[in-house]
């Protein structure tokens, strides 16, 4: 797009999934292609080790420590790390697998910003001339 007086400027911030979500904006999936290898790499080091709470605990707070920073960094809004009994059945224990489900809600981008001049007389107050909008 050429804008007067200032060239070109190329704008656009979807990626080609056609469903609705925020893994359409490139900004939200790159964070998510960046955290997936930190995931896996950090559930590496769990490998071979017992199936069993003090293992799960350790799984929820490494990932938890890693995601915290994650979070600061404006990574996600929130997330949720479950790896204890209500994901991991005996049956599971018994097959030696261990279940981490992580649950990230990404933050999301300001695609378009929306703006009004609202220009009020100098008997109304700012916050009166707000609430009849």
């Amino acid at each position: 797009m050429k804008r007067p007086n200032k060239g070109y400027r190329v704008e656009g911030n979807k990626t080609l999934l056609s469903r609705p979500s925020r893994l359409r904006s490139k900004h939200v999936r790159f964070s998510m292609i960046a955290l997936k290898p930190a995931v896996a790499e950090a559930l590496e080091g769990f490998l071979y080790e017992w199936n069993d709470e003090d293992t799960r605990s350790s799984v929820r707070a490494n990932l938890g420590a890693m995601l915290a920073d994650f979070k600061s960094k404006n990574g996600c809004e929130e997330y949720q790390i479950t790896c204890d009994t209500s994901n991991n059945s005996s049956v599971d224990i018994d097959n030696n697998v261990l279940n981490v489900d992580l649950y990230v809600r990404p933050k999301g981008v300001a695609e378009r910003i929306n703006y009004r001049t609202i220009i009020t007389p100098s008997t109304i107050s700012f916050d009166l001339a707000a609430d009849l909008i």
